[in-house]
């Protein structure tokens, strides 16, 4: 199968590369003209709001499925992501349409807002706190809309990511970072210990987009979690121990507001409906960005 990936040199399109590879598919991309390492020949470094030169390497390479990873989790404003995550979606889509190509949009457990009950299924409502789950909800408001219209569109709802290569915006990849600087006898604070999240290993969620993509129904939405809660502190507890070192943990302040103490989503549908359960436990998780900083 001919594969292009947008956002390909990104932390989750490097893992979803190895795993399109081992799956035997011809893998394409489109990354950043920012990016630092020199392009491949087989991939575009572009911004996708050019639509002239991503249509010509569309027609081009003529995808037999498009894995849509390009956007932003950060950003100054609203109005920034929304340009990154959804204008970017929406040239992505009108491309796919011309060519009758089925296209996977990830969307994100931050479209749920606080959870009005747990586990968070598919069925919760939308109601993003976050600039960031505001515009991936329109992203995926966009997505469905040319799912009826006719389009093979595939979107999964990832919870938080874990796995090495973890970018340092996100909070478990800063305390492993932390943790490969400290000796033994120096201090760890770990802030909001008590906030628990749903953490997924990217490996899994590679999986699982090949899934989706190939086997799933389109125009659904598909949960990606473990349906288990993890607090930060024992995230700090298990790289501490994949490390190898004995500093002291001391807990920080807890600001988190109470409604978003505990969010852990429920797999069922995907399980149910592709067999799809995640695989990598959590200490080989810690264990694998623990060795990727050594």
């Amino acid at each position: 199968m001919r594969c292009l990936v947008t956002g390909i040199g990104g932390f989750t399109g490097q893992h979803l590369v190895r795993f399109l590879g081992e799956q035997g598919a011809a893998v394409f991309g489109i990354d950043s003209p920012r990016r630092k390492q020199p392009c491949a020949a087989d991939v575009l470094c572009r911004d996708l709001a050019d639509r002239a030169a991503v249509r010509t390497f569309f027609q081009r390479v003529r995808p037999e499925a498009i894995f849509h990873l390009a956007g932003k989790t950060r950003g100054e404003n609203l109005g920034e992501l929304l340009a990154a995550n959804v204008e970017t979606t929406s040239v992505v889509l009108e491309l796919a349409a011309e060519l009758n190509c089925p296209v996977l949009v990830p969307g994100s457990a931050a479209e749920y807002g606080f959870p009005q009950e747990l586990p968070v299924r598919e069925t919760h409502p939308l109601r993003p706190v976050t600039p960031y789950g505001m515009a991936k909800a329109r992203q995926t408001a966009l997505a469905l809309d040319y799912a009826r219209r006719g389009l093979r569109v595939f979107i999964p709802r990832p919870f938080n990511f874990l796995g090495p290569g973890l970018t340092k915006s996100f909070v478990p990849a800063r305390l492993t970072r932390q943790v490969a600087g400290l000796g033994d006898g120096d201090e760890l604070v770990v802030e909001n210990p008590d906030t628990r999240r749903d953490f997924v290993d990217i490996r899994d969620v590679a999986s699982a987009y090949w899934e989706i993509l190939t086997r799933g129904r389109p125009g659904e939405i598909y949960n990606l979690c473990t349906g288990v809660g993890v607090s930060l502190e024992e995230v700090a507890r298990g790289l501490l121990e994949a490390s190898g070192r004995h500093p002291r943990l001391r807990r920080g302040t807890q600001t988190d507001p109470p409604a978003a103490l505990t969010i852990v989503g429920s797999y069922d549908k995907i399980r149910a409906e592709l067999g799809w359960t995640p695989r990598i436990p959590l200490a080989d998780s810690l264990r694998a960005m623990s060795l990727s900083l050594r």
